[in-house]
């Protein structure tokens, strides 16, 4: 096992979220765990909010286990929680499910040991599910948006949790954050310093916006005059060629090269009937003067919103209020709508791409090895709800 922080910057759309989530499958393929959290703009007062909810989706799936499984995640956790279980289950409320009711912790004088026995706590809970066999990837997205204690934790954590040896559990931490938004002194710089001051390796990476070359490609692929996509039966015209340089330039320019807002233009574009397939010339063809927009890219995102049908838009400002991450069940209580109509809807939504539904997977089947401190029971795969999705 090795501990590695790693950091993926780059303005807002550039597809950070997305170049995380890859990670995912290949991740559990290998026996691994995928946690993540989001930083909430409005509730940075909020301290260890993404914390709270990986630890929620580390304890779901132990909750689906046998009773033989779950007993042994109770014993695991209790020994690592000790009598403190309770400043975790006070901000994850479903890990009371897993070890039952915890006895109230003694009051402390002041907010600097309150945070120290919370980090004392939380570094043990992360060490008896994060062992060699079964390594555990923590995403915390947003973190231009962190409450200041999470990164105080992250730094002991960099430093080395209790009893670890000196490369510590199997373990990445992911974050991702939006380059313009963070300062020298912000809490995020300061945390990736004090990495950088550690025995933990930080990988950083900087994702920039797509340039001209690149968007050329991906029109081209678009409109079949790449790849094995295009038909061989079927020559590759000069106007295609013309057509195909014409709007890689026009998205380029409309979108200044965000992945987020070329997908959103392309497809714009699509439903406007800007573009569109002339089946009897089997090939694409572009509407130019439909293409001479004014709007921003934005208000090409609103227009596609207004054009959802009238439910699928009020089902999507329901889900709006209950955050970035949402659970059909709960969406489905709080809209007063039967299941069909909000999984319908949600469904228009992701097929829009307007909304994300996270990748799941079945609970690894294979055992830890015998040394590990969870040695009877492999720690579930799948820590998401299987009807989550992401704004």
């Amino acid at each position: 096992g090795i501990r590695v922080f790693a950091a993926v910057g780059g303005p807002s759309g550039v597809g950070k979220s997305r170049l995380c989530f890859e990670m995912h499958a290949s991740v559990v393929a290998r026996g691994g765990v995928f946690v993540s959290g989001k930083n909430d703009q409005y509730n940075v007062s909020t301290p260890y909010g993404s914390l709270a909810s990986a630890i929620s989706q580390l304890v779901r799936p132990m909750l689906a286990s046998d009773a033989v499984a779950l007993e042994h995640w109770r014993t695991v956790l209790r020994t690592a929680v000790g009598d403190s279980g309770a400043v975790l289950t006070d901000i994850a409320p479903v890990l009371e499910r897993a070890i039952g009711k915890q006895p109230p912790v003694p009051p402390l004088q002041g907010a600097a040991e309150f945070e120290a026995r919370f980090v004392s706590v939380f570094l043990r809970f992360l060490g008896a599910v994060c062992y060699p066999g079964h390594p555990v990837v923590l995403f915390l997205d947003d973190m231009q948006w962190t409450d200041p204690a999470t990164p105080r934790l992250l730094s002991r954590l960099a430093l080395g949790t209790e009893g670890d040896d000196q490369r510590g559990p199997p373990l990445l931490v992911l974050m991702g954050y939006r380059t313009n938004e963070v300062y020298p002194t912000h809490p995020l710089c300061t945390l990736l310093d004090a990495v950088d001051q550690s025995p933990t390796p930080l990988v950083r990476v900087l994702l920039a916006p797509l340039d001209p070359a690149c968007i050329d490609l991906m029109t081209r692929d678009a409109l079949s005059l790449t790849g094995d996509r295009l038909p061989q039966d079927v020559p590759v015209e000069d106007a295609d060629e013309r057509q195909a340089a014409v709007l890689a330039r026009f998205v380029h320019e409309q979108s200044g090269g965000n992945p987020l807002f070329v997908g959103q233009l392309l497809r714009s574009m699509y439903e406007s009937s800007a573009i569109r397939f002339d089946f009897d010339a089997v090939r694409w063809s572009c509407d130019f003067e439909r293409m001479r927009v004014n709007d921003d890219v934005v208000a090409v995102t609103l227009g596609r919103l207004r054009r959802l049908p009238s439910q699928t838009q009020q089902i999507l400002s329901v889900a709006a209020c209950l955050g970035n991450r949402f659970v059909l069940e709960m969406l489905v209580a709080i809209s007063d709508q039967p299941l069909p109509t909000v999984r319908d809807s949600v469904n228009e939504a992701v097929r829009q791409g307007l909304l994300l539904q996270p990748i799941t997977a079945p609970p690894s089947p294979t055992s830890p090895p015998a040394s590990s401190p969870a040695s009877s029971a492999p720690l579930p795969s799948s820590p998401s709800p299987p009807s989550s999705v992401m704004l």
